[in-house]
């Protein structure tokens, strides 16, 4: 497994954050974070510093988005479950 990859796409998925827009690209953050999460003990400590500055812009990001029907608020909601 390429942890590397995982934590570019989870950057990635937050550089371009846009409930309204990448619903289907945001659904896979929960699954990142989890991946990431279960294999924190083999990042090295840049990748580990990344990864906790990623989740507190990610809770940043949930404070200010403003879901617009049900699937948006389920998101909203896995998000700041998995963080």
């Amino acid at each position: 497994m390429d942890l590397k990859s995982f934590l570019e796409s989870y950057k990635i998925n937050l550089e371009y954050f846009d409930i309204n827009t990448f619903e289907d690209e945001i659904m896979d953050i929960p699954y990142q974070i989890k991946v990431l999460k279960e294999n924190l003990d083999k990042m090295n400590e840049n990748e580990k510093k990344e990864f906790i500055y990623l989740n507190n812009l990610l809770k940043e990001k949930l404070k200010k988005a403003k879901p617009k029907n049900e699937l948006q608020k389920r998101i909203v909601f896995e998000l700041k479950k998995v963080i």
